[in-house]
Parts: C-alpha cells; sequence; structure tokens
C-alpha cells in the first residue's frame, strides 16, 4: 500500500470516473393464455379480500353490504359465525296445505299453543282492576279453555283476547251505570213534581211493597227486575197506589180486605167514612192497584156494621168518621 495521500479529484482538477451502466429489467413473461392479470378492484390498499374470492362472488349481493379491507373482512366473519350458531337451533315446521295435522301441531307447539286446555295460564285475571261492582267470572273463562285450545291459540293470544273482552265488559258496564244514574234522577224529578212534600213518605211506601214482591225471587232476578223496573215513576207510583190498598199483618203486606179480630161495629163504621171520604182511595178508582180488594173489604166493614141487613151509604157521616 502507497504512503502517498489521496487527493481528492476537485483539487487535482481531473473528473471523477463515471458509474458503470445498469442494464434494463427483462421483459415480464405474460400468463398462459395470453390475456393480462385482471385489475383487482379499489379497496383500502392494505387487505383487498374481496380480490381474492372468485369471481363471480365478488359481486354477489351477499358480500354487499361489508366494506373492503380488514374491518370489512372481519364484520363478514362475524355474521357468518352467527349464522353459523343458529344451524343448531331446532327450526319451526312450516307446513303446507297438504300436511298432516301433526305437522300443524308442532308448529302450532312452537309458537306457544300448550297442546290442552287445562295448560293454559290464566294468572293475569288475577292482576284485573275491576270497578266497584263488578269481579272475574272464572266459570266464563273455564268454559272458554276448550275453545282456545282447539284454535290452537298460544298464552299470549288467550291472554289478549280476555283483557280485550275484559275491556269491553267494563266500558259497558260504565255506560250502564251512568245510564241508569241518569234514569234515576230524571225520575225523582218526575216523583219530586207528582207527590211534592209526601215524597219521601210514598218512597218508603214503595219500596215496602217492591220488597215483599222481590223476597221470593233469586238474586238474578231481582237484579234484572230492580233494573228493569226499578227508575220507572209510573210504576214506582202504582207501588204507591198498591200499598195504599193493603194493610200490615206482623211485618208483612197482606191484602186489605183482612178485618182486625175484635173490630166493633162502630169501628167498621168509622173505617167506612174514612175510605168514603178518602178520594184518592183505590175503592174510588176502578183503574187503580188494589180497587178490587178495596171493594171486598168495604163490603166486609158493612157487614161488620150492620149485619146482613141492607146499609145506605147516607148512614155514613162524617161525624160518624170523626167520632
Amino acid at each position: 500500500m502507497s504512503d502517498d495521500p489521496v487527493v481528492p479529484a476537485a483539487v487535482t482538477g481531473d473528473p471523477p470516473p463515471a458509474d458503470p451502466p445498469v442494464a434494463d429489467p427483462p421483459p415480464v413473461a405474460d400468463p398462459p393464455g395470453g390475456d393480462p392479470p385482471p385489475a383487482p378492484p379499489e379497496g383500502d390498499g392494505d387487505f383487498n379480500w374481496r380480490a381474492a374470492m372468485p369471481e363471480e362472488f365478488q359481486t354477489d349481493p351477499t358480500f354487499a353490504p361489508y366494506e373492503e379491507g380488514a374491518d370489512g373482512f372481519k364484520n363478514l366473519l362475524k355474521s357468518h359465525k352467527g349464522a353459523q350458531k343458529l344451524i343448531g337451533v331446532d327450526k319451526m315446521p312450516r307446513p303446507t296445505a297438504d300436511s298432516p295435522p301433526e305437522v300443524f301441531d308442532e308448529a302450532y307447539k312452537a309458537l306457544g299453543w300448550p297442546g290442552e286446555a287445562d295448560g293454559y295460564d290464566m294468572g293475569f285475571l288475577e292482576k284485573v282492576e275491576w270497578p266497584e261492582g263488578m269481579s272475574t267470572d272464572h266459570e266464563v273463562f273455564d268454559m272458554m279453555k276448550p275453545a282456545f285450545n282447539d284454535a290452537r291459540l298460544s298464552n299470549h293470544q288467550v291472554e289478549v283476547l280476555s283483557k280485550a273482552m275484559i275491556n269491553g265488559q267494563m266500558e259497558r258496564y260504565q255506560r250502564g251505570m251512568e245510564q241508569s244514574a241518569a234514569a234515576h234522577q230524571e225520575c225523582m224529578t218526575n216523583l219530586e213534581q207528582a207527590w211534592g212534600p209526601d215524597t219521601q213518605k210514598n218512597l218508603e211506601a214503595a219500596n215496602k211493597v217492591f220488597a215483599s214482591f222481590l223476597k221470593p225471587l233469586d238474586k238474578q232476578t231481582q237484579g234484572m227486575v230492580v233494573a228493569t223496573l226499578g227508575n220507572s215513576a209510573p210504576f214506582i207510583q202504582r207501588l204507591v197506589e198498591w200499598h195504599n190498598g193493603l194493610s200490615e199483618d206482623s211485618g208483612l203486606l197482606t191484602p186489605a180486605t183482612r178485618k182486625a179480630p175484635g173490630k166493633s161495629a162502630d169501628e167498621a163504621r168509622r173505617e167506612i167514612a174514612r175510605i168514603s171520604n178518602d178520594r184518592d182511595h183505590p175503592y174510588h178508582h176502578s183503574d187503580k192497584v188494589g180497587h178490587d180488594d178495596a171493594v171486598a173489604y168495604m163490603q166486609q166493614l158493612y157487614k161488620d156494621a150492620y149485619g146482613d141487613r141492607p146499609a145506605e151509604v147516607a148512614e155514613v157521616t162524617s161525624e160518624a168518621a170523626n167520632a
């Protein structure tokens, strides 16, 4: 090795040596068949999973929702995994018109049909908030269970239908109560106009007669009678007229033809005078309730007062009535 120092060319003035020539790269051979490779679809430049798929899948709409790139491929895998889980789940049969009954039954059971009338869960009935005066009629719903079962209804369907029926009952009941209240108010207005200060006394008399009629009837029939006639002013007025033709005996209303034992002739004459002077008494009005009883009662009074001999009405004076 020479000990002479290396002098840069720029100092000596000599030009630097030229770089060696670079050879051209060999041409790329065409693929078999002579066709150039297809251009890859546009992607994110990092991971183009769609380009790696066969061409018929690249344009398949099934994969269209998934973006190209790593995130899109990850979402595709998640979707595939979820689909694989469903493959092992029991599938609900889809019966056709020609399917046997057991295929239909299997489908209905998959939808929630219990398979028998006693299998329905009616516990929701206990949670119904009925208005005052109403309650759940379990017997009605028990009678409907076979029909629910024949229709292959699910528990959910039965609950929805039953609640709709209950709500309808509540609405009808509420309307009935409102109509009854309005009818009662109208009835009381009419009676007060007709009776004036005697309204309360007449109502008590009417209630006494009405109660005697209702007593032998069963509860359902009593309710029907009260609902039909309880707010009828003409009917209540007839009850009062009937009461005036009746008398009390041991707490029961009995026909007025029954004469209290031990009544003297003078007492009978005073009773005759009282009825004769009371122009509103059923005895004087053939169209009033109790008229026939009143006539029979007067005949008995005349017999008590005068025996078997004929008696003239003229003999009954106001003086005898006030004695």
